[in-house]
């Protein structure tokens, strides 16, 4: 009987302009990968546990501490949010060390969406963010671009969310292939319970 194969353990990161989707497209993610898969939006420190953290140096080391727990335990990890190089001062770079040591996937990638979608988003959502923010963050994100140290792949986030999941899982393969081409074996993800 064959046994069913899993994708290796990744670490992904979803970022760009609020309003992009990343959010969305990382639960999609969540839910089509047939293993455990923890979600972690930046957002959630900036405005769920802190409303306005400012402390950008917290919340990048949050998301690493949450990262490296999450690795250790077998679970893939996405991570989503409006990434900017100076606010996170370094924390990517270790999120990025900390998957590659353990030989797990990890992709970097920009979800870019057209300023006026990513206004007419906000305007529909429950938050009450000024509209002149949204556009700051949609220049600051597409400025920033040329800042990260590492390949970035874009996601046009016009696409059909499906679309969209499967072109990030297909890169998970392709990563994954190109591994096993290597030589080397990444470690497995655990299925998710009763798969």
């Amino acid at each position: 009987m064959k046994t069913p194969q899993t994708r290796p353990q990744f670490l992904i990161v979803l970022r760009g302009p609020a309003g992009a989707g990343k959010t969305t497209l990382a639960k999609s993610v969540q839910g089509a990968a047939d293993q455990l898969v923890a979600t972690i939006d930046s957002d959630l420190f900036s405005w769920e546990i802190v409303p306005g953290e400012s402390d950008k140096a917290l919340v990048y080391g949050n998301l690493l501490m949450l990262c490296e727990k999450y690795i250790c335990s077998g679970y893939s990890v996405v991570i989503s949010g409006l990434i900017i190089s100076a606010e996170e001062a370094g924390k990517m770079q270790e999120i990025r060390r900390l998957a590659t040591s353990r030989g797990i996937i990890f992709l970097d990638f920009y979800c870019w969406a057209p300023q006026e979608l990513v206004v007419q988003r906000n305007r529909a959502r429950d938050k009450d963010v000024p509209e002149t923010s949204v556009i700051r963050w949609w220049e600051l994100a597409e400025w920033d671009k040329q800042n990260v140290a590492w390949e970035l792949k874009t996601l046009d986030m016009t696409a059909e969310l499906a679309v969209i999941t499967n072109r990030v899982l297909a890169s998970i393969d392709d990563a994954h292939g190109e591994i096993l081409a290597s030589g080397n074996t990444p470690p497995k993800s655990k299925l998710r319970p009763g798969s």
